[in-house]
């Protein structure tokens, strides 16, 4: 040991210890973050990749049908004089979709697809008021990655947006 060195003390050995500690913390803390960032990046991809290749449902077609006399009309009126008041709203957004992006099956999903991922955000602020943001990101993870979630997240209806309000 040189001169110039300080000798070690007990509290030196104290805090060497708990920043070791702390890095087996971080690293865990880390992994989580890693995880529940590839969990969120993989629900993200899951509701828009192929959002447009399969046909409209039925129920869909109720809605996109109501999307075009929007368009042609603006308002959804049937030409037996009934109109398709059911997610209203999102029907008005889908028809801003099909005008940007043509009368396709990805227009007509695409908003249902945005509400599913805004209600992440939401839900990550609301679980933020009780729980720390470990968890809340838990929350989103789980949400992001459920199979239910992603179905109605890629189905041209009002159910995700309905959700997205809801939260």
């Amino acid at each position: 040991m040189s001169a110039s060195t300080p000798p070690v003390t007990a509290n030196d050995l104290k805090r060497s210890t708990k920043c070791r500690g702390d890095a087996r913390w971080s690293v865990w803390l880390y992994a989580l973050v890693a995880i529940l960032l590839l969990a969120m990046v993989w629900g993200l991809f899951v509701r828009f990749n192929g959002l447009g290749s399969r046909p409209l449902a039925v129920d869909e077609y109720f809605s996109a049908t109501a999307v075009r006399y929007v368009l042609d009309k603006g308002v959804p009126e049937f030409p037996t004089g009934g109109y398709y008041m059911r997610g209203l709203p999102l029907q008005y957004l889908q028809a801003g979709s099909v005008l940007l992006f043509g009368d396709n099956e990805f227009a007509h999903r695409l908003p249902a697809a945005l509400f599913s991922v805004l209600t992440l955000v939401f839900v990550f602020l609301y679980a933020r008021i009780f729980v720390p943001w470990p968890l809340a990101a838990v929350c989103v993870a789980m949400l992001a990655i459920s199979g239910w979630e992603i179905e109605f997240s890629r189905f041209g209806r009002m159910y995700a947006a309905f959700q997205c309000i809801s939260v």
